[in-house]
């Protein structure tokens, strides 16, 4: 029988999805059946032809000493074209939209753990901060782009999983605890800590003014603008840190 697409080659698969004959150059694995070019182009699978098979052809024409049977099983295994990374998995559509809803919760269903949990981290952090934190409310700016870039990037993930896709789970930072900085991450929650106890404490200051009638218009706004100060402080001297840090790595 000859191949459908190609009137001078002998087909040898049958498409899974159309049922028309096909030859081998024709072929395309769809998850472990075969399919032919025009039904995986409607599905919009990416082909990369498998050359294994011409190549262990031109090696067998020039050395003949080669086993019938070996050149069988790498037609077998090569007579097929391939698409891919790694190999393609169906996830539910509703599932994965539902799961999205929740920053990292659809990235984590897809088995992006590693970047499913930087996303939960990024979004739950910021808000806790920004409540936290006095003068720090404009961090829900931010908590709302992180959701919609983790809305998004669930559905473009999805399918990119599906085709087969290599995906890098890494979004921001890679998360490796071997090579975890415990002085750097032993600053941050000493800074965290600090702002948190200020905020408390200023609270505290308040009551205290209150109850001994003592909170007069200028004590009121003294312990607004110190309270206000303390975070942009903390960001700018921040920066200063890290530009200082940048300019003696070039230096060096």
């Amino acid at each position: 029988m000859k191949c459908e697409y190609h009137k001078n080659l002998e087909s040898s698969h049958i498409c899974a999805d159309c049922g028309v004959s096909i030859c081998r150059d024709c072929a395309v694995d769809d998850n472990g059946k075969t399919i032919c070019l025009e039904c995986a182009k409607k599905k919009g699978l990416p082909i990369i032809k498998n050359i294994s098979y011409e190549n262990n052809t031109n090696s067998y024409n020039s050395n003949n000493h080669y086993t019938d049977n070996h050149n069988r099983t790498n037609y077998q295994s090569s007579n097929v074209n391939y698409y891919g990374g790694r190999a393609p998995k169906k996830y539910s559509t509703f599932w994965s939209i539902i799961f999205s809803f929740l920053p990292g919760g659809g990235h984590m269903y897809l088995g992006l753990m590693k970047r499913g949990l930087q996303f939960m981290l990024l979004f739950f952090g910021t808000i806790a901060l920004s409540g936290l934190i006095y003068s720090a409310d404009f961090l829900i700016f931010f908590a709302v782009v992180v959701w919609f870039y983790s809305f998004f990037d669930c559905i473009h993930m999805r399918k990119r999983l599906e085709h087969g896709e290599n995906v890098d789970e890494d979004l921001i930072f890679p998360i490796d605890t071997k090579n975890l900085n415990a002085k750097h991450l032993g600053m941050a929650f000493i800074i965290l800590g600090g702002l948190v106890l200020l905020n408390e404490l200023f609270d505290q200051l308040v009551y205290i003014a209150n109850r001994m009638n003592i909170y007069s218009e200028s004590v009121k706004v003294t312990i607004r603008l110190i309270r206000e100060s303390i975070f942009p402080v903390v960001l700018i001297i921040i920066g200063f840190f890290l530009l200082k840090r940048t300019k003696n790595n070039v230096n060096d």
